[in-house]
Order: C-alpha cells, then sequence, then structure tokens
C-alpha cells in the first residue's frame, strides 16, 4: 500500500487502485481484504486473543463437570463462542461504506455528487451524504458513520454494522451461557481458577450488555452512535439489516501514465 501525501508516476505503468489508496487502510491478498490502520494492532490483537482464549478457559476449568451436567448447554456456549468469532472477523474484513475521495472517483470515471447541499469534506474534496463522515483514525468519509472501534480494526458504518450488532449479541449471549454453565457446577468441585473466571466472564458481561443496550437504542432510533452522542439529527429511514455495494473495487487495475495524484 502506498500512503503518501504526494504520489507522482512519470513512466507507463499500470497499478491496482489499492497501490495508491490515500487513506490509513491497509491491504492485504492483491487487495481482496482491506482492514482499518496499524495504530489499532494492539486493542484488535487483545480482542482476538481474549476471545479465542475465553472458550478455551472455560472447556478447561470445568468442562468435564458441565458436559456432565448439562450436554446441550455445554455445546450451545462452545456454538456461541464460534458464533462470536464469526462476527467480529465479518465486522473487521468487511468494508464499512468507505466514500472515495474526489481523485479516486476521477480515476474510476464516476461521478458523486458535487451539486447537493450535503457538507463538503475538506480532506476529501466531495459532498457526504447525511449521516456520513470523516473518521480519522481510518483518514476516509463513511457512510452512515456510526463510530471508529480499534477492537475490531475497523470502522462501523453503513457496510458492517448489523456485523457489529451481531457480534455484541452473541458475545453477550456467550458470556451468560457460561455464567449459567458454571452455576450447573458443584460449588465442592470448583476451584480457584473457576473462581477467576467467573469474575472475568461477569464484568465482561455487565459490560457488553450496557454496550448492547445502547446499539438497541441506536437501532430503534434509526441513528447513529455519534449522532447520539453530538445530538445531531437521526436519520430514521436508514436499513440497518441492508448492506449496499461497495463504492469502490481496491483490486481495479489503473493507468497511471503521466498522472499525478495530490492526496
Amino acid at each position: 500500500m502506498i500512503n503518501q501525501q504526494h504520489i507522482k508516476f512519470d513512466d507507463e505503468h499500470q497499478h491496482k487502485l489499492y497501490e495508491i489508496w490515500p487513506g490509513k487502510n491497509r491491504f492485504y491478498l492483491s487487495g481482496r481484504i482491506m482492514i482499518g490502520p496499524q495504530t489499532d494492532f494492539g486493542p484488535n490483537i487483545f480482542t482476538w486473543c481474549g476471545l479465542i482464549l475465553l472458550p478455551i478457559f472455560f472447556t478447561y476449568s470445568n468442562g468435564h463437570q458441565i458436559w456432565e451436567a448439562n450436554q446441550l448447554l455445554f455445546i450451545c456456549t462452545l456454538l456461541l463462542a464460534f458464533l462470536t468469532l464469526f462476527f467480529l472477523f465479518l465486522t473487521q474484513f468487511t468494508e464499512p461504506g468507505i466514500i472515495p475521495r474526489k481523485n479516486i472517483f476521477e480515476i474510476m470515471n464516476i461521478q458523486w455528487d458535487t451539486e447537493s447541499a450535503w457538507p463538503m469534506c475538506e480532506t476529501c474534496s466531495i459532498k457526504k451524504p447525511p449521516g456520513s463522515s470523516h473518521c480519522k483514525q481510518c483518514d476516509n468519509c463513511i457512510l452512515m458513520f456510526d463510530h471508529h472501534c480499534p477492537f475490531v480494526n475497523n470502522c462501523i458504518g453503513k457496510r458492517n454494522y448489523k456485523y457489529f450488532a451481531l457480534f455484541l449479541a452473541s458475545l453477550l449471549m456467550q458470556g451468560l451461557s457460561i455464567l449459567v454453565s458454571l452455576s450447573k457446577i458443584n460449588p465442592e468441585e470448583t476451584n480457584g481458577f473457576t473462581d477467576f473466571l467467573l469474575i472475568i466472564v461477569c464484568f465482561i458481561s455487565a459490560i457488553i450488555g450496557v454496550f448492547c443496550f445502547f446499539h438497541l437504542i441506536v437501532i430503534l432510533s434509526g441513528s447513529t452512535t455519534r449522532q447520539i452522542i453530538k445530538h445531531l439529527e437521526p436519520t430514521n429511514s436508514f436499513d440497518w439489516i441492508g448492506r449496499s455495494q461497495s463504492l469502490f473495487d481496491p483490486t481495479m487495475i489503473i493507468n497511471t501514465q503521466q498522472q499525478v495524484f495530490d492526496f
């Protein structure tokens, strides 16, 4: 990925769009995978490690006792752990609804609305539709920008919000399932490790429960987290369930002969 302020190609050559992308996103597999900035590495790794280790600790500490007490509950808990990781993957690796900058639209020969009364983004030189905003972390404008989440290493917007909401819901259900499972164990068979796991799961479930409740309000109000926090007018008509097509293709091959891009 090339991420410079001024990019100039003097020689006849072809590049893929992701190679000249001006934002702070990272691309892998020749532009087929797009994630957030490098600065999110720590929180993102913490999230993945924690959600992978949690079911391992759960199984190791009292898996045998829980299996004997209620096999269906044990299987459901592990299934919820898998779903949590699955929705985390979709949230992180789904392009959130980036609106390319004016230069990128010109490269792709695509017209963007320039006549409306929408506010102008000074960085991207484009008009921003209602509910959209420029993310400072990714350095892109995002359709229906909800917030930037370093724990999933991505912006949350129009194209991946439903995955984010399902991620939170599955994580909460996983925590509750673990708590119910641990309650089935005979107190005489518990140990210090079980008590530690119980405290951790209670703490995580309480925090995630608050987030789930807040985003339920967000969904029912047809708004976004940003609009609620900044007391902005909600969109109301926005459909979180649907997912629009991406406005660009990072794997698109473009001719950069004698072109100067001032990003």
